[in-house]
């Protein structure tokens, strides 16, 4: 489970989601996995629209290496719930 924040959603304030996977091992290598793999994945996995515009204005490999660490905030509220987690 991942959880990253968002500014360019188009709202006022930036947004947080959770990725959440099947496959842990599979899923933890793909969101650990350097940005000119990210680059490629996109390229081989995006279907070209009928437009010929890029179909993801606003993410590449450099945008989800800023997804990688999970916001401060999300952190403080982890650390602080009851009962205290054993990580």
């Amino acid at each position: 489970m991942f959880v990253f924040e968002e500014a360019h959603c188009g709202f006022l304030e930036p947004h947080s989601f959770l990725v959440v996977c099947r496959n842990a091992q599979r899923c933890r290598s793909q969101w650990w996995a350097e940005w000119d793999t990210i680059d490629y994945q996109n390229y081989e996995r995006i279907l070209q629209t009928h437009s010929k515009e890029c179909p993801l204005a606003h993410y590449d490999g450099s945008a989800h290496f800023t997804y990688r660490f999970p916001p401060k905030a999300s952190e403080t509220m982890y650390c602080r719930r009851e009962p205290m987690p054993e990580e």
